[in-house]
């Protein structure tokens, strides 16, 4: 006979990974606060990695509108059929893969999303400055903006990307 497995929780939907994932943005838009005076440019990162990672979540591998593009809708409409038109090539990769949710396995996942999924996320949405900037240009802005915040937007984005992983694989 075999036992059934019930779930802890609920599974995970856009409204749940929201509710999870906002005080840890704002916490982390509080931390960087403390270090505007030491790293202006750490700092401005921190809340911009925090702010992306917010809207640009890992479901974004939906084929249907998800719940952070239709916020981004509900904002302006022509900037979220934008959103909506630039994300449709990303969401080609399978829902939870390796290359959007970091894997479901609960010991190298985490590992998978904040070096694979992460990362990819970070370079898909900064793509159309490789589409619309000259190559020098492209060069002169990338050399301009210091590497601190640099750091700062992949660890944020990390950091609320990881919790994501979380609701996904632990809590479920």
């Amino acid at each position: 006979m075999r036992t059934r497995r019930y779930r802890r929780y609920p599974p995970s939907d856009g409204e749940k990974h929201e509710n999870l994932a906002l005080p840890v943005v704002i916490a982390i838009i509080i931390t960087a606060g403390f270090l505007a005076f030491v790293s202006p440019a750490l700092t401005l990162g921190l809340c911009m990695g925090a702010l992306c990672a917010y809207f640009i979540d890992p479901d974004l591998d939906q084929r249907d509108a998800t719940r952070a593009e239709n916020r981004i809708y509900r904002m302006n409409k022509i900037l979220g059929a934008i959103f909506h038109m630039y994300f449709i090539p990303y969401s080609l990769i399978p829902h939870r893969s390796v290359l959007s949710h970091g894997g479901k396995n609960k010991l190298t996942g985490w590992i998978g999303m904040v070096l694979i999924a992460t990362p990819l996320r970070i370079l898909y949405t900064h793509a159309w400055l490789l589409i619309y900037l000259p190559l020098e240009r492209f060069r002169t802005y990338i050399a301009w903006i210091p590497p601190f915040y640099w750091l700062g937007l992949y660890v944020a984005w990390a950091i609320v990307d990881c919790v994501h992983w979380l609701r996904d694989t632990w809590l479920n």
